[in-house]
């Protein structure tokens, strides 16, 4: 079995697939970046939007902090989703993360010669399909940067 992969132009490694929260209910398709230095699958703060998770009412997650692309953050727990890749080729639970860099920028504006200015977030983590979860699933990556070509190989 496998599940194509995407590479884009800038060298991320995309997979699609559709997530379900089993504890607060939200489904809906997300494309994950394969990170293979990520043991943790991460719900990315735009995916968390699109999905429509609370995230305000997330708890800490209690696990050691968290340094990465993101840089450092706060982490919180998502619970466990039901991740789907390909057509259901490969279906697993997950805990999912839910990370915020920490980072904020003041983003100054005029309207009408007022000044304002509003903080905002200089980057936001995509979601990332962690390798805790394709070594459960016995999966592995096989990409060809020079074909542009890739996909998660399941052994049975």
């Amino acid at each position: 079995m496998s599940v194509r992969l995407h590479l884009t132009s800038d060298n991320r490694v995309e997979v699609v697939g559709y997530l379900t929260s089993l504890e607060h209910g939200n489904a809906g398709p997300i494309t994950f970046m394969m990170d293979t230095g990520s043991q943790r699958t991460i719900l990315g703060p735009r995916d968390a939007e699109a999905l429509g998770f609370r995230t305000s009412s997330f708890p800490r997650y209690a696990g050691p902090q968290l340094i990465g692309v993101g840089g450092r953050g706060s982490a919180f727990s998502a619970g466990v989703c039901e991740i789907i890749l390909g057509d259901n080729e490969i279906v697993g639970d997950e805990e999912i993360l839910y990370f915020m860099p920490g980072r904020e920028k003041d983003v100054r504006s005029r309207d009408g010669g007022l000044r304002y200015v509003k903080r905002e977030r200089t980057f936001q983590l995509p979601s990332v399909l962690g390798t805790g979860f394709l070594s459960k699933k016995k999966c592995v990556l096989s990409i060809d940067y020079g074909k542009m070509t890739g996909e998660i190989l399941r052994h049975l």
